[in-house]
């Protein structure tokens, strides 16, 4: 079986684009329940109050999302730190369209990284990193933010030191 969601706007009802559909968890021995809703528009339903407008039986085995072509970009800008004994503060803006997420990841090489902060789904995005979450010696931090349709984009990496931020 298969899930198929689309958050364009472009692929907003059923006449344009697939069925929305998922699947909430088993409970007990009960059989898999799956959902399929025509009037959601392209944001799946953020409780069960309102998903299952048509209940289904069914265990889903793969999942897609529609994305429209296009070139779009996400560009992060205006990075400011104010770093502490403490903590590190990290400010930064985002530009792009239909921006989805942000984040902060951190590295002691640059070149794996690990989200280290919450997520943040709107602006203004102001991170707070505690000193613990970095190696004692120091690290690199950088801003991240993602839109709708899964384009990424990075800031330049920040070095953190015992003796501040460059």
């Amino acid at each position: 079986y298969l899930i198929i969601w689309s958050p364009a706007r472009e692929l907003h009802d059923a006449e344009h684009s697939p069925i929305l559909a998922a699947m909430d968890p088993p409970v007990g021995d009960e059989e898999p329940a799956a959902w399929n809703n025509h009037s959601i528009q392209g944001v799946p339903p953020r409780g069960d109050a309102n998903a299952l407008q048509v209940p289904i039986k069914i265990r889903p085995a793969l999942a897609i999302k529609l994305v429209p072509p296009g070139t779009r970009r996400v560009m992060i800008s205006e990075v400011s730190s104010a770093v502490t004994d403490s903590d590190i503060t990290l400010r930064f803006s985002v530009e792009g369209k239909d921006i989805e997420s942000a984040w902060v990841e951190s590295s002691q090489d640059e070149l794996e990284w690990t989200r280290v902060t919450d997520i943040l789904r709107e602006p203004p995005y102001v991170f707070t990193i505690p000193r613990a979450a970095l190696p004692q010696r120091g690290g690199y931090l950088r801003a991240k933010a993602r839109d709708w349709t899964a384009v990424e984009g990075a800031s330049r990496d920040l070095l953190v030191t015992a003796h501040g931020a460059r």
